[in-house]
């Protein structure tokens, strides 16, 4: 392997001014973005399962598992999914190694691989040990923050699973409206939008009352308990659904069974199965029915106040 393979990624100089430049950014948050179904198998098992490298990478005859992250964002949509789980890189990266892996000249942008990993890997003849602290390659630390250069893609290789109750946060991204790494132009959620694909997402642990995720949507900022911008804005959206198939004439349903019925209505539209959804949330009542309710599951299952709710 050529050891200097890096140096021709290397992170630009860091800017005189208060902003940063597209060579030379900060960054301190990684991503694994996946598919609505994948996200939430992710939730079920409570844990981002490693997998084997299976593409061109030279790892890929090693049976080496790895958990993929990546410091990128994505303009015009990720072609990985639109649920994007966020964690602290200074947690991903405690007391780990770091090994230059490969490069990829012809994706674009080209992309880089650095392998993240507790074990000793520096006799193998696949990876070399990257030296985070001279500055020679497309991540550098400068002992106090972390910098990355933005005209390449990094990819991120940890050898574990990652525990989902240390993400930080979870959010929702627009899926590429043309290209999609896993299921090509067969997916079906390419052109997705994030608030569409996030009010299925939480419609689907709203409605199954999976709740041990629920702290990764309270924004951190506030002192009160609140629901971030983006789980706000998706969850919106399913009032804003349910809102066109609401009846005219009130219900006469327990409370026990309107929440019931809510919580199937969201299993639903989880699934995207607008036909069933157009049969039954009809059968909770009217706007303010509907709106009452809807507000009283959610409320109940992130255990807080909503306030941004869209117009009725």
């Amino acid at each position: 392997m050529n050891k200097r393979e890096w140096r021709k990624y290397k992170v630009g100089k860091k800017s005189t001014r208060r902003n940063w430049t597209q060579s030379c950014q900060p960054f301190s948050v990684v991503r694994h973005i996946t598919h609505i179904k994948d996200a939430i198998r992710i939730i079920e098992d409570g844990v981002i399962r490693s997998s084997l490298v299976w593409d061109e990478s030279k790892l890929n005859n090693t049976r080496t598992c790895v958990s993929w992250v990546s410091p990128n964002t994505w303009a015009d949509g990720s072609i990985y999914g639109n649920i994007s789980f966020e964690y602290l890189w200074k947690d991903i990266i405690k007391e780990k190694k770091f090994y230059w892996v490969e490069d990829f000249k012809n994706y674009n942008p080209p992309a880089y691989r650095i392998l993240i990993t507790d074990n000793d890997y520096s006799t193998s003849k696949l990876v070399t040990p990257y030296p985070v602290e001279d500055g020679s390659g497309p991540i550098y630390f400068d002992g106090e923050e972390w910098y990355r250069n933005g005209y390449y893609t990094g990819e991120f290789l940890i050898d574990q699973d990652l525990d989902v109750n240390s993400c930080h946060e979870i959010e929702f991204v627009d899926h590429h409206n043309r290209v999609c790494s896993k299921s090509g132009s067969r997916c079906c959620d390419i052109n997705l939008s994030k608030y569409k694909a996030g009010s299925r997402f939480l419609a689907n642990i709203i409605g199954r009352n999976l709740t041990d995720m629920r702290d990764q949507f309270w924004n951190k900022s506030t002192k009160e308990r609140r629901l971030t911008f983006q789980a706000q804005g998706a969850i919106n959206t399913i009032f804003l659904l349910f809102q066109k198939r609401c009846s005219k004439k009130s219900t006469k349903l327990t409370l026990s069974k309107k929440h019931f019925l809510a919580r199937a209505c969201l299993c639903a539209l989880s699934e995207n199965n607008t036909d069933f959804l157009d049969s039954i949330v009809s059968m909770l009542g009217t706007k303010e029915d509907v709106f009452n309710i809807l507000k009283q599951v959610v409320e109940l299952f992130f255990d807080c106040k909503f306030y941004d709710i869209a117009d009725w």
